[in-house]
């Protein structure tokens, strides 16, 4: 998947994915083809199913 077809699969920005990868919060690109990054679906999959669920803060 590319950057917009992951924000899309996501539900967040493209914006969102940009900086969760330079944030080293997600993945980062199994490949580029020119100068854009393509990710796996399973391992967008894997990453997804480890992270917390949303508003996992305000359990703290």
């Amino acid at each position: 998947m590319d950057r917009a077809e992951l924000a899309r699969y996501l539900d967040v920005a493209p914006s969102t994915i940009s900086a969760w990868v330079s944030r080293e919060k997600m993945p980062q690109p199994a490949r580029h083809v020119g100068r854009s990054p393509l990710w796996r679906v399973r391992e967008i999959d894997a990453w997804e199913a480890s992270r917390p669920g949303k508003g996992w803060r305000s359990q703290l």
